[in-house]
């Protein structure tokens, strides 16, 4: 009996088959991946069984924008990098010999800019400190207090001795215009002067000429045994001839000798014949000072790392050879009293840096009287204490600053018998005093974030994490809620 046999394709086909459904390979795939499902933490319903809520749309609504809110805050927070500080005993030693670079920007509310000069002094025991002014810069104000322009400082043409009749008579152009703007007492007064300096100028003129001999007095400083300047010609007044010990007969040689004995020479300048044609190019001078309107000043200063002040007070100042500073404040002609009413736009000790803090930045002081203790003027006084400081910027481009912060105190308002020991002067001279001296601290700052970028992502995920899980358990609460008094109310139509 024939049996029929199954076709070769068949039974192969079925045992590869049989082969790949039982392969070892595809098992363990098939396992891996029920054990990844088991393992999901997220199961998932079916859309036909999930119930959708007005109210479950709207806490998804302010879930959403309360996740948008507090990524944004959190990202500013983190981009922003904070400067912390950190304070310290100041361990290194202070050397003269490193520049402290000083920067000013000042307003003179009422005081033209001629009539003031900028001095730097070192502390006490100390040579003071001169030719310090790399840069300083004048502007004049108006009433407003807005910059016209620089400023330039007035000048006076010398008159001519040897005019062919013996005299002055014509004024020059710039006499012209500096008398335009006078009041008629004060033009009267320069006219006077202008004629005693004509009638010494004469007089110079026939000295010169061998017409008349002239022994000019010293005023109580003829007893030096030295001899004197005296001019060869009427307009020479600095150019040296021998004359007597007693003779002075140039205003340069009777300051010469009054500025060796240290006497102040005001009266001498008001009242000396040898001064006359300096004495009216003073006054011209000091009488157009009297403006309406102000000066602004720049200054840019190189100073010593150590205790010292800075000054703006009227005229000139020059030191003695004891050390001893002074301004030669009554060296005028025109009296006058100065308002140093002030606004002080700048002040800054070391380079800037973000963050700086300087106390008299903004200050404005407006004197509206003279104070009792000086004619001239009041004095204005601010104390600075200075605290060294190091800023450090860290990123891509670190850098590093060293520079200073300070305090500030004002004793503008303090009697003067406050001020005693403490002060350029006992209250005489007016003028904008600033004493600082160095502090024994040092302060760091250093720009630094709080965390890092991974740090910050898991900030971000702990936002987005903790919304929706608050958000659910409110969803779960109110829909709870709902259908329990869903369910109340059934219960109660029932028993009705």
């Amino acid at each position: 009996m024939l049996g029929v046999r199954r076709p070769a394709s068949d039974t192969e086909g079925g045992g590869a088959g049989s082969l790949r459904n039982g392969s070892p390979l595809l098992h363990s795939r098939a396992s891996w991946t029920e054990l990844i499902r088991s393992l999901d933490a997220y199961p998932k319903t079916v859309e036909d069984v999930r119930l959708r809520t007005v109210a479950g749309g709207l806490l998804a609504l302010v879930s959403y924008a309360l996740i948008a809110v507090l990524v944004v805050s959190e990202t500013v927070r983190w981009l922003h990098v904070p400067v912390r500080s950190q304070l310290s005993v100041e361990s290194r030693p202070f050397r003269l010999a490193e520049p402290m670079r000083l920067q000013v920007e000042v307003d003179l509310l009422a005081l033209d800019c001629g009539a003031f000069s900028l001095d730097v002094m070192q502390s006490s025991g100390m040579a003071p400190q001169l030719n310090v002014l790399s840069r300083v810069q004048r502007w004049v104000l108006d009433e407003q207090g807005q910059v016209e322009g620089p400023y330039t400082p007035p000048r006076v043409e010398a008159m001519a001795p040897d005019a062919a009749d013996g005299t002055a008579a014509a004024l020059t152009p710039a006499e012209e215009r500096m008398l335009a703007g006078l009041d008629e007492d004060t033009k009267q007064q320069a006219l006077e002067y202008r004629q005693q300096a004509v009638a010494f100028l004469e007089l110079q003129r026939r000295v010169a000429n061998g017409r008349e001999t002239y022994c000019g007095p010293c005023f109580g400083a003829d007893d030096d045994g030295q001899a004197a300047p005296a001019p060869a010609r009427g307009g020479d007044q600095g150019t040296a001839a021998t004359t007597t010990s007693a003779c002075c007969n140039s205003c340069a040689a009777v300051r010469s000798r009054y500025q060796k004995r240290h006497w102040s020479f005001d009266q001498v300048l008001r009242t000396a014949e040898q001064c006359a044609e300096e004495r009216f190019h003073q006054f011209l001078v000091e009488a157009g000072r009297v403006q309406r309107g102000g000066c602004r000043l720049r200054a840019d200063l190189q100073v010593h790392r150590a205790a010292g002040n800075f000054h703006l007070a009227p005229g000139e100042g020059h030191s003695h050879a004891g050390g001893q500073h002074v301004h030669s404040v009554h060296n005028q002609v025109f009296l006058r009293t100065y308002n140093f009413s002030h606004r002080i736009h700048q002040l800054r000790f070391g380079p800037s840096f973000p963050g700086q803090k300087n106390a008299l930045e903004g200050t404005h002081n407006v004197f509206v009287s003279t104070a009792a203790e000086s004619r001239l003027g009041t004095m204005a006084q601010y104390f600075c204490k200075l605290v060294p400081v190091t800023y450090r910027h860290r990123g891509q481009r670190a850098w590093t600053v060293e520079s200073y912060e300070y305090s500030a105190t004002d004793l503008t308002a303090v009697p003067d018998h406050e001020r005693v020991h403490m002060t350029h002067a006992s209250g005489a001279l007016p003028g904008i005093f600033v004493f600082y001296d160095l502090q024994p601290i040092h302060v760091e700052y250093v720009e630094s974030r709080e965390y890092g970028l991974l740090h910050f992502v898991v900030q971000l995920c702990a936002i987005v994490g903790g919304v929706f899980t608050v958000s659910g358990l409110l969803d779960r609460v109110l829909f709870g809620a709902g259908r329990a008094l869903a369910a109340h109310k059934r219960r109660m139509r029932k028993h009705l």
